[in-house]
């Protein structure tokens, strides 16, 4: 009706960026001149519904029908409705990854898109939810989430977005981002369309079949679960619950994938066995032998070897990292069940007929004891590829005939190295302590690497200092 639409308000939202700061304006035609008023944060979005409604009410010229009103492809929530998203999470615990999605929210406009990717229920969506609750009033009321469907195609997307723009929003969410075969090239299109021109986009995607983006995206991933995060969502955890179930579990990840995963443990389940044959550990003779024997069995049904192009993918997904050659599972929970299962399978084989009930349970909780360790030292190195590594500065591990160390930082300008040695153990002992004491092994790698500026034994007790030089620290600092 007419007299509801000279009710109300007229004009447009402009959205404009004032010493680094965004401002709304409602701008409207009086008279033949263009007026302009500052809006508030919690003017912005009751005044947009208005003007949209007086769109809408607003009567055709001549004889061209009006044109339909917009409607979104994909799922949209905008205003209170975000708050409740908002609120539906609150009583969870925010995760670290949390950090750097409200950093690009909340910043200066970062000019390109940040993707938030992980397995199946490690917790985008809440992710998202969660970065809805750190915006103020101002910022949400400029915010969209959209739901993307499945078939979505990209010009639908585009108009989503274009749309959007035109009314002023300036932080958009888009979850599902890979649920549209036809949308997995489209996204550097919308980093140089929107992202560039201002918008904040955040992406949340499972990334299974080839979502592409370009190298300016930030990347954000839920699948691997620090032992912080595992110690807040867990009351009461130790180190020894997260080696043995931290992080996603096999049900989580895609039947290729877990057959790489599969192959991949096989061969880090083989190392660990040839690495405990040959330490100075003091087996006891007869389950030393068995040891030796489930290592040959294993030799024998490695099956093929992962390719270049699988291991790839597995750290795409951020289920895998690599040190120079080496590529190993950094999900503990998954490693330690992947590994008990390929234990009792070798252990039901004719290789293990002589052992009793007793033992060969002595035997699986000794092999799987040893991959808690070696999954504790890899979770160390993955913490320094990730903190450390650069172009200047090689993170890798080093192996003697007689030893060698879980970690080895070098500098290549400065040529110093520090040494790291990890042990799954409270208590300290000289023992410990064998290789970052030992003169040959430290005179090897000082002349491969250059002056040894530190050794630390990581391991799960207190900091402390060894009249050595060697210092102690918590496994937990690095995880």
């Amino acid at each position: 009706p007419m007299g509801e639409m000279e009710e109300l308000p007229a004009g447009t939202i402009v959205r404009r960026i004032i010493r680094g700061k965004e401002r709304f304006y409602h701008q409207w035609r009086e008279n033949g001149k263009t007026l302009s008023r500052y809006l508030k944060p919690g003017e912005v979005l009751p005044l947009r519904e208005k003007i949209e409604k007086r769109k809408a009410l607003k009567p055709s010229r001549g004889r061209k029908s009006a044109p339909a009103p917009y409607g979104p492809s994909c799922g949209l929530l905008t205003g209170s409705r975000l708050s409740e998203l908002a609120v539906s999470v609150r009583p969870l615990k925010p995760r670290s990854a949390l950090e750097p999605v409200v950093r690009h929210l909340k910043g200066p406009a970062p000019g390109h898109l940040l993707l938030v990717q992980g397995l199946p229920q490690t917790g985008k969506t809440t992710l998202l939810r969660q970065a809805l609750d750190a915006l103020d009033a101002r910022e949400l009321a400029a915010c969209a989430y959209l739901s993307v469907p499945g078939g979505l195609a990209v010009g639908d997307l585009l108009a989503d977005l274009h749309a959007l723009a035109e009314k002023g929003f300036t932080h958009v969410l888009l979850d599902g981002a890979d649920r549209s075969h036809a949308l997995l090239g489209a996204w550097e299109c919308v980093e140089d369309t929107f992202s560039s021109l201002g918008m904040r986009i955040v992406l949340a995607a499972t990334t299974p079949n080839g979502l592409r983006v370009s190298a300016r995206t930030e990347i954000v991933s839920t699948t691997f679960l620090p032992f912080s995060d595992f110690c807040a969502e867990n009351k009461g955890a130790t180190l020894d619950t997260y080696l043995k179930s931290g992080g996603p579990t096999e049900a989580q990840i895609d039947p290729a994938s877990l057959k790489v995963l599969d192959a991949l443990n096989r061969r880090l389940l083989l190392r660990v066995l040839n690495d405990a044959a040959r330490s100075r550990t003091a087996w006891s003779v007869r389950l030393g032998s068995d040891i030796q024997k489930l290592a040959r069995r294993l030799g024998e049904r490695l099956g093929d070897e992962p390719s270049a192009p699988d291991l790839t993918r597995l750290r795409d997904l951020d289920i895998a990292a690599s040190a120079e050659d080496e590529t190993f599972v950094i999900l503990p929970g998954l490693r330690q069940s992947l590994s008990a299962r390929l234990v009792r399978e070798l252990l039901a084989d004719d290789v293990a007929a002589h052992l009793g009930a007793a033992e060969r349970k002595i035997v699986e909780e000794t092999v799987l004891r040893l991959v808690a360790d070696r999954t504790l030292a890899d979770l160390v190195l993955h913490y320094f590829l990730r903190t450390r590594k650069s172009e200047t500065t090689d993170v890798f591990r080093v192996r003697f005939p007689a030893g060698g160390f879980d970690v080895v930082v070098a500098d290549r300008e400065e040529l110093t190295c520090e040494l790291y040695e990890v042990r799954n153990e409270v208590e300290r002992s000289d023992r410990q302590l064998a290789n970052l004491t030992d003169p040959d092994m430290l005179d090897t790698i000082e002349h491969r690497y250059g002056t040894i500026v530190g050794r630390t034994l990581v391991y799960n007790g207190r900091n402390a200092w060894h009249a050595s030089g060697v210092s102690y620290r918590k496994a937990a600092d690095f995880l």
